[in-house]
């Protein structure tokens, strides 16, 4: 049951994040990272000129209305990734909301909120976080069993970035997982799988028209964008290339990987905030074991979220040797928070059992601490620091 008090914490967690986004946004007032080919791209979109890179067109529609309304400048290229990336913690809210109450919700959401990667990439011109708002948002409608919105928004999703599809996985694997406790299970799937494959379809020419004034062939589009384009492999770059985040996905988890977005002097690191990679691999076998020993459903969903987004990738990468940046790990930081919250949840149910003894405040203390070096960590990572120390770096 929805209470007064989920309202005021979506309320703080939008408030909070949209205005530490606009601390970061204005501070910066040149391209950071991709920036580089997004923001002129943009522009040379709005004066009728062609597109320079083959990713689909959703995504830079974004960009250039966003220029288009508020000028040539941070807060043209950057406002709508603020956006998005501040409606997507409150869809990450919604998500962990009904999958397993308000405290984890709260938790998870804090966590996503503070986690540096996630808040890099939704305070800068790119495509990305665009694409993963739009998959959260379909994990969300698929959870209320509005398949057919699902699969739209989904479609969305891959519209701005072609990964974005990958979120489909999620949803699939997880329908085939409860199929047998939801009543009108097959029929959802259906509606959710013809509406993303219709959507995706008939919205992908009309994005490119919106775009570039051009008419293009929708399947070749989606052959070109998705695989002929990318044929770079890792082997064809050298170890001075990882300053940008270059690196094999199996690594993402192994070790600690930074990856510094020029132009200099750059204070956005890509890096995911250590207290939540340290328990990226923990966190997930305690999903298992949830899911294994309760059946939780937050369990199940958080475990194929993880494998649908990442795990995916490492065969992907084996069999192909594609090229993959840090950055690639944005649309599973969720699934990570939402099990890490989960755990810090059962934490305080402990405590709650063991009462006013040594052991439950023990309990309590811990999650505090956590929680407090998880701020800590994010603030010295992200690029507030240098708004709020300016001296610094």
């Amino acid at each position: 049951r929805f209470r007064l008090t989920d309202k005021w914490s979506i309320l703080v967690l939008a408030l909070v994040s949209f205005g530490l986004h606009l601390g970061a946004i204005t501070y910066f007032p040149y391209f950071i990272f991709d920036e580089l080919i997004y923001g002129p791209e943009a522009v040379r979109l709005l004066a009728g000129g062609t597109a320079s890179n083959p990713h689909l067109s959703l995504g830079k529609l974004f960009i250039e209305a966003g220029i288009y309304f508020f000028g040539f400048g941070p807060w043209g290229w950057r406002l709508f990734t603020v956006i998005f990336g501040t409606a997507g913690i409150v869809f990450f809210y919604l998500i962990c909301r009904r999958l397993g109450g308000q405290r984890v919700a709260l938790l998870a959401s804090f966590l996503l909120l503070f986690e540096n990667l996630t808040f890099v990439h939704s305070s800068l011109g790119m495509l990305d976080i665009f694409s993963i708002t739009f998959m959260l948002l379909s994990f969300l409608l698929y959870l209320q069993n509005r398949h057919a919105l699902s699969g739209v928004s989904l479609a969305l999703g891959g519209l701005c970035k072609i990964t974005g599809l990958l979120g489909g996985l999620v949803i699939l694997t997880h329908w085939l997982c409860t199929s047998r406790t939801r009543r009108g299970a097959l029929g959802g799937v259906l509606r959710f799988s013809a509406s993303v494959f219709v959507a995706f379809f008939l919205l992908m020419p009309v994005t490119d028209f919106l775009a570039t004034g051009e008419w293009v062939e929708p399947f070749h589009r989606f052959y070109y964008s998705s695989i002929e384009h990318s044929n770079l492999g890792m082997s064809g770059f050298t170890t001075s290339h990882s300053h940008l985040g270059l690196s094999y996905s199996w690594e993402w988890i192994l070790k600690p990987i930074q990856a510094t977005y020029l132009p200099p002097p750059s204070y956005f690191m890509g890096i995911i905030t250590p207290t939540i990679w340290v328990l990226i691999i923990p966190s997930m076998a305690y999903m298992y074991y949830e899911w294994r020993k309760n059946r939780s459903g937050l369990a199940v969903f958080s475990l194929l979220w993880f494998a649908g987004t990442f795990l995916l990738w490492i065969p992907y990468q084996l069999v192909t040797d594609k090229v993959s940046y840090l950055y690639y790990f944005l649309p599973t930081v969720g699934a990570v928070c939402m099990a890490i919250g989960f755990g810090l949840h059962r934490v305080l149910e402990i405590a709650v059992e063991a009462k006013d003894t040594v052991f439950g405040w023990l309990l309590r203390a811990g999650v505090f601490l956590y929680l407090a070096l998880h701020m800590a960590c994010f603030f010295l990572f992200s690029p507030l620091i240098a708004v709020v120390f300016p001296q610094v770096g």
